[in-house]
């Protein structure tokens, strides 16, 4: 299992993908594991090769993998799919949904060019209304065939040609010969305070960040902002949490307006407008590749974020989260089996890490 389980509260159960082999061959097989005890929920797992298959639709579960994190919406569970590293094999980017009362009502949405994977570690995103996806570089496509962009999905996974369902930027034929993938990062929507249009933001190995209408995403070349914003490429997942006049977006990269000695954290503001304006708040010197959460007191107040030193200094940090101030660092003796893209989880009073073979938990 690579990609992230979800839990649903109505049926009680964590849902997952799990890479198999079997005596044909690898499969990817969708499981719904009861939360009381583990066992398989009825109807399940799902075999999604075999499943796809009975629709006359081709997937080569050996060459296709499972890397985003699941997602739950309208009563439906949500896998993305992309490659393996080296972008070897017969693979696309897929978006598979399964209803969660009836395993075997199936639907899915797949990239038209080969290639196009979604293998963003924070997966599909959502608000609630529509799925949002971004997907890599194609092979071979000489008219753009989905790549390299961020798509919004409706529930029924069917297919929009609308450009307001779709964006990509209007260099994606060089981004997909220099496997500058847009889909290094999932789509983040933001709900930016003090009004004006809502807001997606997208973040691409070619170091740029774009903003779009998350009404209207614009088709090709249809962003309302774009910046430089790292020194190399982003593959993250992000976190936003609101600001007085605006929004915050934190996540693990090189930043280009950072500090020297103050890099690895970058926090972005995010401002209402027309176009909406996107500027370096502040960096934290983090050394390594977590990707980074936020904890509240209300929901809005007293942020602070939080990223592990995975596979780097492999240490907490904690940071303000309007003013970066550093305030915690630690422990002082690293942490072992950090793995990079890894995030924490926070309950009431602790944060946990999960690492190779161990747990760590921190008391607030």
């Amino acid at each position: 299992m690579t990609g992230t389980p979800v839990i649903d509260a109505s049926t009680e159960a964590i849902y997952l993908n799990a890479a198999v082999e079997g005596p044909s061959g690898p499969r990817h097989l969708v499981f719904a594991l009861s939360l009381k005890d583990g066992t398989p929920l009825p109807g399940w797992p799902i075999d999604v090769m075999e499943a796809l298959a009975s629709q006359g639709q081709t997937f080569v579960a050996r060459d296709q993998n499972q890397r985003g994190a699941l997602a739950i919406l309208a009563g439906n569970l949500y896998v993305a799919f992309g490659g393996h590293f080296g972008d070897c094999g017969q693979y696309r980017g897929f978006v598979v949904g399964i209803s969660l009362s009836g395993p075997r009502n199936i639907r899915s949405w797949a990239t038209r060019a080969a290639g196009g994977g979604i293998w963003a570690p924070g997966g599909i995103s959502t608000d609630g209304t529509s799925l949002f996806v971004a997907t890599g570089n194609t092979f071979g496509a000489r008219t753009w065939s989905d790549g390299e962009a961020v798509i919004r999905l409706a529930p029924d996974l069917h297919r929009s040609d609308d450009k307001r369902d779709f964006f990509a930027p209007s260099d994606w034929a060089a981004l997909d010969a220099r496997d500058a993938d847009l889909g290094g990062t999932n789509p983040l929507p933001l709900e930016v305070s003090g009004g004006g249009t809502p807001l997606i933001l997208a973040l691409g190995k070619d170091r740029k960040a774009y903003l779009l209408d998350r009404n209207n995403l614009g088709g090709i070349g249809g962003q309302l902002a774009i910046e430089t914003v790292s020194e190399r490429s982003i593959i993250t997942a992000p976190v936003t949490y609101p600001a007085a006049d605006g929004s915050f977006v934190a996540l693990q990269a090189e930043g280009t307006h950072c500090p020297t000695p103050a890099r690895g954290l970058l926090t972005l503001k995010i401002r209402p407008g027309s176009p909406p304006a996107m500027t370096t708040a502040w960096c934290g010197a983090v050394r390594g590749r977590g990707a980074p959460i936020v904890t509240t007191t209300d929901g809005h107040s007293n942020a602070i974020v939080w990223v592990l030193g995975a596979e780097g200094d492999n240490q907490l940090h904690g940071f303000r989260g309007d003013t970066g101030e550093t305030l915690f660092t630690g422990p002082p003796q690293a942490m072992i089996g950090l793995r990079h893209f890894q995030t924490l989880i926070a309950t009431e009073d602790r944060l946990y890490v999960a690492a190779d073979g161990r747990i760590y938990a921190f008391r607030f």
